[in-house]
Parts: structure tokens; C-alpha cells; sequence
């Protein structure tokens, strides 16, 4: 093994998500938001120690089936505004003013929406929420831990073919934040997710999309090459989205310069990893370990998740609906 040092070179980018970026039009068309405070504090931090550098390809991906129907400026509006924003700063602007930014904000959809990778992206993220489904489901069902991980596994094998590690480690993230909410992980024992109620669609969704994040800014880190990198800030007024991320430390990066790679390595994975090592059955380890299965093992099918989503959110649904029966409301 050869050692040796490097230079690290890094920057620092502020990445907008969904709900600091559906701000900007309004923000800066003067019309009335309720957190027009907190974004003037937010934008004017990023001006003031990140040069006004932003990203908004988090939100963009969040907003890409948005973009992809008729008769909805949104999307296009909230790009309009970030490129506002990178020419501008904080100066306010009309509707019109911001109509002068449409080409580019069209540009970019059209883009987006013709690439094969933004859609690669969807279904990466898709995924995040089938197996938070299949997670939360399981802790309703009473499943312990180690029984709950036991068949997260045999259902990703079943359905998709594949052992995703940093999508499961997510999902035991939430089964034991459910079942041991104490310190970080009381984000995932909220109402919502700890039982079922009419919200809990809408925020098993939410959370699949602030946990992908941590995939995005993996992806994000590999925009530059050898030793120069960004590392992504996250911009954000939500606090379950802050909570989410406090609750998910790192203990190290990964960066392989050659095959243009980074991995996060989280501070608890060794206690993901023995249980996850000790919730495998025999059955499903001869499965994992079978040639066959490793040579067909490759991407998953967007219509099959889709399909595995939409069972899942019925099955979800169903349980809203029945403890709705039995407590006369949810």
C-alpha cells in the first residue's frame, strides 16, 4: 500500500431545496410570504460569506414531474428566480423582470426533461421511498427490529433484485428512530411515522426526498475532478429537514479521483452493518450470494417501482383508513 499526502482543494455551494426555492418568485416580486424574513436572512448570508454561489439541482429534481405538466409556470418560475438571484443578489424585481429569465429557466426543463440521467436520479430516489414505505409499514405491523430488516432485505431481493446498502441503511435508520426515538432519531418517531394518520403519506414522501439528498450531494462532490471538489451547503427553512440531517452524522468521505466516485460513510454504520449482517436469513443469504442473481443485478425498472410504490401506498393507505374506523379519526 502506498501512502502519501494531496492538496485538497474545496468550495463551498449553497444548495437551495424545494421549499426555499418555491419562495424566490414571491421573495422577489414583493408579493406576501410568510417567511420573507427568514429568506432575506438565509439569501443575504449566502451573498455575504458564499459569494451568492447557489445550486438549485436538488430542488430542480424534486420539481422534475412538476415541470413535466402542461400549463404550470411554476417550476419554470422558481428557476427564472434563482438566476435572478445569480445576477441581481437580493435586489427585487417585477413579475415581468422575472419573465426575462423564462428562456433560460425553459432551456433548462427542456433539458432536464430529455435527459436519461435526470430520470436515472428519480428512480434512485424512488426508491429511497419504496423502502421507507415497506420500513414504516413494518414497525405498523409490529415487527421488531431485527425481523423488520430481516424482511426489508427479502423484499428488495424479491421486488427489485438488488441489495442497495445506502437505501437500507436508511430504512433501518427509521425502523430503530420508530421504535428508539431518544436524541437524533426523534425525527423519525413523529406522529406521522410512528403511527398512521392522514399525513403519513405526505411525510413518508418528504422524508424520502430529504434523505435522497444525502445521494444527491454524494453525486454533487464528483461534479469536479482530481482534487478540487465543492462540498454542497444546505439551504434550508425547514427544520424536519435539519433534524433529519443532524439525525444522519458522517464520519468520513470517500473520494476515489479515478472512478469518479464519493461515499458518505455515516457515524453509526457499524451498527447498521451488524444488523444488518445478523437480520439476513440463510435463505436470502444463498440468494445474495448466487451468481446468477449478481450477473442479472443491474438497474431497476422505473414502471416495476412504480408499480411496487403504488401497492405500497395502498397498503399504507388502507391502515390510515382502517385506524381512522377505529378512533373516529386520524
Amino acid at each position: 500500500m502506498r501512502l502519501g499526502r494531496a492538496e485538497i482543494q474545496f468550495g463551498v455551494r449553497a444548495m437551495l431545496d424545494t421549499n426555499l426555492l418555491s419562495d424566490l418568485p414571491k421573495f422577489f416580486t414583493g408579493d406576501v410570504i410568510s417567511t420573507r424574513e427568514r429568506v432575506e436572512a438565509a439569501l443575504q448570508f449566502v451573498v455575504e460569506n458564499l459569494d451568492g454561489n447557489i445550486d438549485w439541482t436538488f430542488a430542480s429534481l424534486e420539481n422534475l414531474r412538476e415541470a413535466n405538466k402542461t400549463n404550470n409556470p411554476w417550476p419554470f418560475l422558481k428557476v427564472a428566480a434563482a438566476h435572478h438571484f445569480c445576477e441581481h443578489g437580493l435586489a427585487p424585481t417585477s413579475r415581468d423582470g422575472l419573465l426575462e429569465y423564462m428562456p433560460v429557466a425553459e432551456a433548462q426543463w427542456r433539458s432536464w426533461l430529455a435527459s436519461e440521467e435526470c430520470w436515472r436520479q428519480i428512480i434512485r430516489r424512488d426508491l429511497f421511498y419504496a423502502i421507507m414505505l415497506f420500513s414504516i409499514r413494518e414497525c405498523w405491523n409490529g415487527s421488531a427490529v431485527n425481523a423488520a430488516m430481516s424482511n426489508l432485505v427479502d423484499f428488495c431481493l424479491e421486488s427489485f433484485n438488488i441489495l442497495p446498502l445506502k437505501e437500507l441503511y436508511f430504512g433501518w435508520k427509521a425502523i430503530t428512530g420508530i421504535y428508539e426515538p431518544e436524541g437524533r432519531l426523534a425525527i423519525f418517531a413523529e406522529r406521522a411515522l410512528r403511527s398512521p394518520t392522514k399525513d403519513s403519506l405526505r411525510r413518508i414522501s418528504a422524508l424520502a426526498w430529504d434523505l435522497f439528498l444525502f445521494r444527491w450531494c454524494e453525486t454533487l462532490m464528483t461534479e469536479l475532478k482530481g482534487t478540487t471538489f465543492y462540498i454542497p451547503a444546505v439551504t434550508t427553512l425547514d427544520e424536519d429537514l435539519l433534524a433529519t440531517i443532524k439525525a444522519c452524522p458522517l464520519r468520513a468521505i470517500l473520494i476515489d479521483d479515478i472512478g469518479e466516485a464519493v461515499e458518505a460513510i455515516f457515524d453509526d454504520e457499524l451498527d447498521f452493518q451488524r444488523c444488518l449482517h445478523n437480520s439476513i436469513s440463510d435463505a436470502a443469504r444463498i440468494r445474495i450470494d448466487d451468481p446468477e442473481r449478481q450477473i442479472k443485478s443491474g438497474s431497476v425498472s422505473r414502471d416495476g417501482l412504480s408499480r411496487v410504490i403504488r401497492s405500497l401506498e395502498g397498503e399504507i393507505a388502507d391502515m390510515v383508513n382502517a385506524a381512522k374506523s377505529s378512533t373516529g379519526s386520524a
